[in-house]
């Protein structure tokens, strides 16, 4: 076996904190760390487009909305305050309303249940729905001033709650209670009601802090082990301006046009928007929404959104409800990258191989072009331009190294990017644990420059308005394989030649360098002690 990899280690970009970090165009930063094409909509909200007309026209604040939950056995209850009514669509009916039995379409007023019925339910204006963890339906009558809590097991009725002060015009389910959104003017506050118990006071709503006249329009929340992530507020003007704002005021991103939302406990935030519009898809990271690619809702109906239990989000539409088709994206041609400085700590190094975690569909490619100097430092550096999407908060901002120089970039775009090649045996890393990244391929390729201590990495996406590729982890093997001082000093002696054979012996000393890896770290597949962690294998440094 080779013993050549003594002292190699590597340079990495392996998370988001490191990628946002890196001077981007044309690029999203996605919430698992990695980078793709940006999008527009298919669709994007413009103040002529008609659709745009007709939500602002639909969507005006003094105007009570319906809405749309799924209980745990994935059956839809949907909201219609014009109609005094509460329909519920089975699970499988494919968002069409049918008349079964087993699948009743309206709620009396006693809060039993029976089958559709075209005329005028008894509810007054019921507006907002949530259902709990213990089967109960709780349904917001604006017009009454009420909240009624239905035993979803038994289609009985268990209480009628009054509640003082407001209007209740949305409800969301927090583990065994549920919060009520009272709107009362401008203002609002949340009540506390838990089955047969409450109401109780909770918190009045600060107003977030943008100017003109907001009112608060929706409830959102959700409980990831406990841990509540809500709840989240949309507010609204008659301008047609929203925000989504935590109960202290704090708010979370400005969507202008939305008309619902929804949280599910892994953080996932979707967000609608007018009639025909796509439906937005976030993660809630802390007090930040880190956006995804949108989602076709063809047909939607401008009314409501819910993420169902087994994970796919629902729309209203004219004849009950329907799943999102797929993403709305449409990626932008080509991109780029470029990394910060990379340092190997030592002059002259010659820089190994490069491993990037891919997914390239058909249609997509990546290209690679390097930069290395042994210049401390960097008069002209580039601009460190954030991704157009998916910007998260950078971590210690001073920390971050120098960009690349101006002028060794406009001299390497003079040259033709270097493709990786897909290794057919995956990740270099020895006895990788199934499951970590595996919808991302392997490709490797050696460093194309001259020796030099730092390194800088321009990445070349290309895709099609419907492809795009994802890049993910990138390491680089600092120094690379030393097998040139095994060589006659006459086969190196000119750089040209030296760099050729460095990329010519690469592959071959590569491969006897990851069986050396695997070999030393064999143990963990006999020695029950040695079995490897969650967090294995461990990041190079």
């Amino acid at each position: 076996m080779s013993d050549s990899g003594a002292g190699r280690s590597y340079s990495q970009l392996v998370n988001a904190d490191q990628w946002v970090r890196c001077a981007h165009q044309g690029t999203a930063l996605l919430p698992d760390g990695t980078i793709e094409l940006t999008w527009y909509d298919d669709r994007e909200t413009t103040p002529g487009d008609p659709a745009t007309v007709a939500s602002r026209r639909d969507c005006r604040p003094g105007r009570i909305r319906g809405s749309l939950v799924f209980d745990d056995w994935c059956r839809a209850y949907r909201s219609h305050p014009g109609q005094g009514r509460v329909e519920v669509l089975p699970s499988g009916a494919g968002g069409q309303r049918r008349r079964t039995p087993a699948a009743p379409a309206a709620t009396r007023a006693d809060g039993g249940v029976r089958g559709h019925q075209p005329a005028r339910g008894p509810l007054d204006y019921p507006a907002g729905l949530a259902v709990d963890c213990r089967h109960r339906l709780y349904i917001a009558e604006t017009g009454a001033d009420s909240v009624r809590v239905v035993d979803l097991g038994t289609d009985r009725l268990l209480r009628r709650v009054a509640i003082p002060g407001g209007h209740p015009v949305d409800v969301a389910p927090d583990c065994g209670r549920a919060l009520v959104l009272v709107r009362a003017g401008k203002s609002g506050r949340l009540v506390v009601l838990a089955g047969r118990r409450g109401p109780r006071s909770g918190c009045e709503l600060v107003h977030p802090c943008y100017p003109g006249r907001m009112t608060p329009w929706r409830l959102t929340v959700a409980r990831d082990a406990g841990t509540p992530l809500g709840p989240l507020v949309l507010w609204r003007a008659p301008d047609d301006r929203a925000v989504v704002a935590r109960p202290d005021g704090t708010v979370l991103r400005q969507l202008d046009g939305a008309v619902d939302l929804d949280l599910d406990p892994g953080g996932r935030l979707v967000v609608a928007f007018g009639p025909g519009l796509p439906i937005r898809d976030y993660l809630l990271d802390g007090d930040v929404l880190v956006e995804r690619e949108p989602l076709l809702a063809p047909g939607f109906d401008g009314e409501a959104v819910a993420i169902a239990p087994n994970g796919r989000v629902a729309f209203t539409t004219a004849h009950g409800y329907a799943w999102t088709a797929g993403s709305a994206a449409r990626h932008h041609p080509s991109g780029r990258v470029v990394t910060y400085r990379l340092d190997s700590h030592a002059y002259r190094t010659r820089w190994g191989r490069v491993f990037v975690g891919a997914c390239l569909p058909p249609g997509a490619s990546i290209g690679l072009r390097f930069l290395t100097t042994d210049a401390d430092d960097v008069l002209d550096p580039i601009p460190a331009t954030p991704p157009e999407r998916g910007t998260v908060e950078i971590s210690t901002p001073d920390a971050t190294p120098p960009q690349a120089p101006a002028h060794l970039l406009e001299a390497a775009g003079q040259t033709e990017p270097h493709v990786p090649y897909r290794r057919p045996n995956g990740s270099e890393l020895p006895w990788p644990r199934p499951g970590l990244d595996d919808r991302l391929e392997t490709y490797e390729l050696p460093v194309h420059a001259p020796p030099g201590r730092y390194l800088w990495i321009e990445l070349l996406l290309s895709g099609t308005e419907r492809v795009s590729p994802t890049v993910g982890p990138l390491r680089v093997e600092r120094p690379g394989h030393p097998l040139l001082r095994a060589l006659p000093k006459a086969w190196s002696r000119q750089e040209p030649a030296a760099d050729f054979l460095q990329r010519l012996l690469a592959p071959t000393e590569g491969l006897l360098h990851e069986l050396d890896q695997r070999a030393a770290e064999r143990a963990a597949l006999i020695d029950p002690q040695a079995t490897p962690s969650p967090g294995w294998p461990p990041s190079p440094p």
